[in-house]
Order: structure tokens, then C-alpha cells, then sequence
């Protein structure tokens, strides 16, 4: 099986929503594509899997370490792998997709540790985020929510080191009702929890942003 073919056929096998959280999460530019080829294109570039890496867990990483070597894999982190489409199968083989296997090569990810910030970090206190923000925990979850249709509707770009520019910072600002430094404040605050990321010079929503949109009030606390 090509592994184009094997690619289609795993994003024809994912739920809309499940889509949706992949592409954003590998930081697809939908721009010009019109198919679920040209996703699985787009998808299968060693630049795409660069980005991805860092986000994979030390479990994942040995996992696919195993599957380059012909050996088994825990059927639970298979199952994960085969979801966000890093792995397929070719007759009875577990194969990783050649572009992947390369980057993981080159960046040395199969022999070194990589720092997953969502397993390593403790949850954010929330009082801490409250005084900081000096506003309720309530309306700090509407102003992140904010923050991800800003990023939906608008291209923000990075200025210096992962900063958000004024024209962008006095839209938000005007949305929430707030001062600039507040609106600045929640830019940074997404960052941190992990629902945007600044690549290729722009801020992007990540698969946490979608699963942040799909979930009730009750979960975005917890």
C-alpha cells in the first residue's frame, strides 16, 4: 500500500471533529487544499513532522523506535499512533510513514529525550491565574475562548519573541472590554496552557484549542 493511499484512508476513517483537532494540532494551512489528498499531502512532509515531534510523548517516541525495529507494540499506544496518523498498515506490518521515520533520524529523537510540556507540568493553579489576571476564573475562561475565535477570524503574527502585535492586542482588548496589557496578558495565558503556538512567524490554535471549544465550562476548569 502507498503510504499516499494510507494516509486517505486513515483521514477517511477519523470523525469530522477528529479531523478537525488533527489539522490543527499539525498546524495545517488549509489554504489550496481541496481534498483529502492534498491533505495527506500536506500532512506527509518532513517539515510537518519536525513540528510535531516535540509534542510527542517519551511512550510514543518508544513505541515508534519499536515499530522501526519490527518489534511489538502495546496495542493501546498502536491505537494512538494509528489516531494521529503517524503509523499504517501495510498487510500484516506496522510501517511508520518514510518522511516521519527520517525527521525522527535526524533530530535524534529515537536516542534522546524529549521534554513533553503537557505530561511534565503540573496543572495551572487557577487561583494563581485569577490574581494574576485580577478577574474571576469565569471570565478567564471567556477570554481564552475569545482568544481562539480571534485566531480563528484573524492571522496574528509574531512580533519579537513570541509577542502579539497592538493592532491585534486593541482588537481583542475591544472584544473583552478590557485594557491592552489585560488583552496581552490572555494572548500570553493561551500560549502557556498550550492552546495556541507561534509557528512560522504566526499564532496558531493547536488540537487543544478544538478539544477547549468541543468541551463544557466544567471540563475547561478541570
Amino acid at each position: 500500500m502507498s503510504e499516499l493511499k494510507a494516509l486517505v484512508d486513515g483521514l477517511r476513517g477519523l470523525e469530522a471533529s477528529e479531523r478537525r483537532s488533527l489539522v490543527a494540532g499539525r498546524l495545517i494551512n488549509l489554504t489550496g487544499i481541496e481534498d483529502l489528498y492534498g491533505l495527506a499531502e500536506a500532512l506527509n512532509t518532513s517539515k510537518n513532522y519536525a513540528a510535531l515531534i516535540g509534542s510527542l510523548s517519551h511512550q510514543q517516541l518508544e513505541a515508534l523506535a519499536k515499530i522501526a525495529r519490527n518489534e511489538p507494540v502495546d496495542e493501546g499506544t498502536l491505537a494512538s499512533l494509528r489516531k494521529h496518523l503517524l503509523v499504517y498498515q501495510d498487510g500484516p506490518v506496522v510501517k511508520i510513514f518514510d518522511a516521519l521515520h527520517a525527521t525522527l533520524r535526524e533530530t535524534r529523537a529515537f536516542t534522546r529525550p524529549i521534554p513533553v510540556i503537557p505530561e511534565q507540568v503540573a496543572a495551572p493553579d487557577h487561583k494563581t491565574i485569577d490574581r494574576q489576571a485580577g478577574i474571576t476564573l469565569f471570565q478567564t475562561i471567556q477570554a481564552l475562548t475569545e482568544v481562539i475565535f480571534d485566531l480563528e477570524k484573524h492571522l496574528v503574527r509574531e512580533v519579537g519573541r513570541g509577542n502579539v502585535g497592538l493592532p491585534d492586542v486593541k482588537r481583542l482588548a475591544t472584544a473583552l472590554g478590557c485594557t491592552n496589557e489585560t488583552a496581552k496578558g490572555y494572548f500570553s495565558l493561551a500560549s502557556a496552557l498550550g492552546l495556541t503556538i507561534v509557528f512560522e512567524g504566526r499564532h496558531r490554535l493547536t488540537a487543544k484549542s478544538v478539544a477547549w471549544l468541543e468541551a463544557e465550562s466544567q471540563a475547561r476548569v478541570e
